[in-house]
């Protein structure tokens, strides 16, 4: 496939030189323009249908992620070099992403839209290059709550990291002596790295107990009992079972371990804070092919090999289209021919007082963020 370049301002001239490639609205020259304002014709009275700026789209790679991690959004920090707010966003959803990122299959790659331009985006290693930073996140404000978790395994650590993280008083009680047995011995998953993350929720403040059985009820606000399959006598999702205050989780995948004791985690935090208890909804809108401008991204090899270095994980971030995740690239402003975009904490805003619902902006979009609706909705 020949390569693609975005747009450009002057083509290569005769003695081969390269064109000004155009990614963000930064890159176009000072160009002269007029001295005069057309902002007294306001036009957005002319629109029947108006542009909005979403902020509910993800890109195909999230449903599938089992932990719904929201890709797009830690690729772009890793892009700006922010890669412990990157780091972040993956533990807001993931506390393990130096295991997931050696012993996922990547279900999040299968759908990537970059492959109709050439392949997916390595979002595996970029996960594991974010993960062996080391990012620390601090426990929650105490909320007298207490909470035991039965099991060391993944389901029973990922339970008791998001427990504390928001809070609460938590005690993982392990029968054997070995915690987390069942992911000792991978080949993908050297022990120092599994001993890490196990020290990343103990630094949480959670107490695991090994060689004990579990205990009595009375003496926690909830308890939370951890498997290696999924539980037949709980909510699939929610974890709810018919003894008060008791929660299931588990499952044969590890990584499917942690997405479905994130959500259990969730409703037990529900519980304790007295309300009802209902499952996250699944990313329901998703940015498609058709959606994304493929005219704005070049052809950039894949990042092939397991371990990044700091500038392979900012040339594979770079090949994310981040796919309904505004990153402020200026497009819109460019194209619009009327003054209706503004720009406020360097975000573009639609003036609608201006916008006439011409659909240019949406067009133009790279990533499939901006899309019009009835004016009457």
């Amino acid at each position: 496939m020949a390569e693609k370049i975005p747009p450009s301002i002057y083509p290569p001239d005769e003695e081969g030189k390269q064109p000004i490639v155009l990614r963000h609205v930064d890159d176009y020259p000072e160009v002269p323009v007029t001295l005069t304002t057309m902002r007294f014709n306001k036009t957005g009275a002319w629109r029947n249908v108006r542009p909005v700026i979403t902020d509910h789209k993800v890109g195909p790679c999230v449903g599938p992620c089992p932990m719904w991690i929201l890709i797009p959004k830690f690729m772009d920090l890793v892009v700006q070099e922010r890669f412990e707010d990157a780091a972040k966003v993956i533990l807001e959803r993931n506390p393990f992403p130096s295991i997931t990122g050696r012993i996922c299959p990547a279900p999040c790659e299968k759908p990537c839209n970059r492959r109709k331009l050439d392949k997916p985006v390595a979002i595996k290693a970029v996960e594991r290059f974010l993960g062996d930073l080391g990012v620390l996140e601090e426990p929650g404000k105490p909320t007298g709550k207490k909470v035991a978790v039965i099991g060391s395994n993944i389901a029973g650590l990922t339970a008791a990291y998001f427990l504390a993280r928001w809070g609460h008083e938590v005690k993982v009680f392990e029968a054997s002596e070995t915690i987390c047995e069942h992911l000792r011995g991978r080949d993908d998953l050297p022990e120092d790295v599994l001993e890490r993350e196990i020290e990343k929720v103990k630094a949480m403040g959670v107490e695991i107990l090994t060689g004990q059985q579990a205990p009595q009820i009375d003496g926690f606000d909830a308890i939370v009992y951890t498997q290696l399959e999924v539980p037949t006598d709980a909510d699939k999702i929610t974890g709810v079972t018919d003894e008060p205050k008791v929660f299931k989780t588990g499952h044969s995948d590890p990584v499917k371990a942690i997405g479905a004791a994130k959500k259990v985690a969730l409703s037990v935090q529900q519980f304790l804070n007295g309300e009802p208890i209902k499952p996250e909804p699944r990313p329901a809108a998703v940015v498609t092919p058709s959606q994304v401008n493929y005219f704005y991204f070049p052809e950039i090899p894949r990042f092939e090999g397991k371990e990044m270095a700091r500038e392979d994980a900012l040339t594979e971030a770079s090949r994310c289209f981040s796919c309904g995740n505004c990153n402020s690239c200026g497009n819109c402003w460019v194209f619009c021919p009327e003054p209706a975009i503004d720009w406020i904490d360097d975000r573009p805003v639609i003036n609608y007082d201006y916008c006439k619902g011409c659909g240019v902006c949406v067009v133009e979009c790279p990533r499939g963020v901006i899309e019009l609706e009835p004016e009457w909705k």
